[in-house]
């Protein structure tokens, strides 16, 4: 009997949309990029392309690690948002 490996799941970017009045969270698209130093680059690079939506959060990008925890985040309008999904070639 072959054995099957279960593959590890990867580190990645979660694009979520915040309703402050309602409280609630909204994934708008979540992505695996891969390992933990290739996603935390990329993450940075979004960084400091776009910058810190001040004020109350419209959107956000969250770096996610291997368990799905988020281990950063930054808020970002809905259009920057839109921008950085088609700039990973998807679309929000």
């Amino acid at each position: 009997m072959m054995e099957v490996k279960q593959k590890s799941n990867t580190w990645g970017l979660q694009f979520t949309q915040v309703d402050v009045e309602s409280n609630e969270i909204k994934t708008l698209l979540a992505l695996n990029t891969g390992g933990e130093n290739g996603t935390k680059i990329l993450f940075e690079d979004i960084k400091k392309k776009f910058p810190k939506n001040e004020g109350k959060p419209d959107c956000t990008i969250d770096l996610l690690d291997e368990t799905d925890d988020i281990v950063d985040d930054h808020p970002v309008t809905r259009e920057q948002l839109t921008q950085v999904a088609l700039g990973l070639g998807h679309k929000i």
